[in-house]
């Protein structure tokens, strides 16, 4: 309801990977919220750049984001995507500490735990772009 209240039908172009039609946007939106937050986009804001981004959670839902960009030419999004998470989820649980306890009054989902291996961050942290911003 947000969304439509906020654009209307339609949505200007910022290039031709833009999201125009309100309909696409919610089931993009529906898509981010199945993935917990993580978002990518290429090409859709700005020519040629590409992003992945990480909802950083606080009491009442996202309060904000981590994102990386890049070339998208080069971009491996889905490779750094687990570090954007990661990230986040440290954030989230530096701001917001409390939200991994329980509550009285009040149920908080809980900031999930890290999904990766000690090993495999390891490796993607190992991996080196010049291409990244």
């Amino acid at each position: 309801e947000r969304v439509d209240a906020l654009f209307g039908p339609s949505l200007p172009r910022c290039t031709e990977n833009t999201i125009t039609d309100v309909a696409v946007l919610h089931q993009e939106l529906n898509r981010i919220r199945q993935r917990r937050g993580l978002a990518f986009e290429r090409g859709e804001s700005a020519r040629g750049v590409a992003c992945v981004a990480s909802a950083i959670r606080g009491h009442e839902g996202p309060v904000g984001s981590i994102a990386l960009c890049g070339d998208m030419r080069t971009a491996q999004l889905e490779r750094v995507a687990p570090l954007v998470v990661d990230a986040a989820r440290e954030v989230s649980r530096t701001l917001y500490p409390e939200l991994g306890a329980p509550r009285r009054g009040r149920k908080t989902p809980p900031v999930p735990t890290n999904t990766f291996s000690a090993e495999t961050m390891d490796r993607l942290l190992a991996a080196s772009s010049d291409h990244w911003i």
